[in-house]
């Protein structure tokens, strides 16, 4: 069954979380959120000051003595489920104070968090919708630096965990701050403790058998190249170019629900060598 189309009035309140997005300066994502009901804007903020913007919002309305029953929530980023604190998280302090509708900017791209506000909403049965395309790209490039986080990285060395599902199933790892030369390294799943690292021509990739640590490989050159390798938690990929290599350790596999887990996640440790 199709949905009833967007608005011009939902367009309004979502310009309404966009234009409080952009006002956002803390640390880590820009977010905005409004709220409005019968078709009036009743509350609007963005996150700052250790705030969520939808519980800013919601507290602003709750300090006027609005009700939010029925009330609909604009949000450019989707509701967390866990603040890290005994704090309730977003997405139960919106199905507890009766909003009924929740439209969403964009994704979550935290490999432990995507689509799981979304989730959480369902399941306390809240009507959910998307942004139309023009405004979520809109929200997107406002955060286009805070999803980088989890798409790639900056040699020389480093670690990071994201979903190996989304962005095309890769992650880049840049070589230096002031060295924009990079290795694109891609990964599809093979179980609950493995995985498939491959490489697109003309990088190739290789498992540096037996080594555990990076300062057991000397020349990274030396390995048994081709353009996949199955790498098991505790093993190195290598990823060479004809400027340099990656060498990848696999510390965590998270292979989805085929393999008794709730995501598909990869946690990585990396270091990059260079040959001139």
């Amino acid at each position: 069954m199709s949905r009833a189309p967007v608005t011009d009035e939902d367009r309004e309140f979502m310009r309404s979380s966009i234009d409080e997005m952009k006002k956002a300066t803390s640390p880590g994502p820009r977010v905005g959120a409004a709220v409005a009901r019968d078709g009036v804007l009743i509350a609007a903020a963005c996150r700052g000051g250790g705030k969520h913007a939808e519980r800013a919002a919601i507290e602003l309305a709750e300090l006027s003595g609005l009700s939010l029953r029925g009330a609909t929530l604009y949000t450019t980023l989707e509701p967390c489920i866990d603040v890290g604190s005994a704090k309730e998280s977003c997405a139960d302090l919106i199905a507890r104070v009766g909003i009924s509708t929740v439209f969403i900017g964009s994704y979550d791209p935290n490999p432990l968090i995507y689509r799981a506000g979304w989730a959480r909403l369902r399941d306390a049965g809240i009507a959910l919708r998307d942004y139309p395309a023009d405004m979520r790209e809109e929200v997107e490039s406002l955060n286009s630096t805070f999803a980088e986080h989890f798409t790639s990285g900056m040699g020389p060395n480093g670690g990071a965990k994201f979903d190996y599902m989304l962005n095309e199933s890769k992650f880049e790892i840049q070589f230096a701050p002031g060295d924009a030369r990079s290795i694109v390294t891609r990964w599809s799943t093979r179980g609950g403790t493995s995985i498939h690292a491959y490489a697109d021509r003309p990088q190739q990739v290789a498992l540096a058998r037996y080594a555990r640590e990076f300062h057991e490989i000397d020349d990274p050159r030396v390995f048994d190249f081709s353009y996949t390798a199955p790498i098991h938690v505790g093993e190195i990929a290598v990823f060479v170019s004809e400027d340099g290599a990656a060498l990848v350790k696999v510390v965590e596999v998270e292979g989805g629900r085929d393999h008794g887990a709730e995501r598909t996640s990869l946690k990585i440790k990396y270091e990059i060598r260079v040959w001139k």
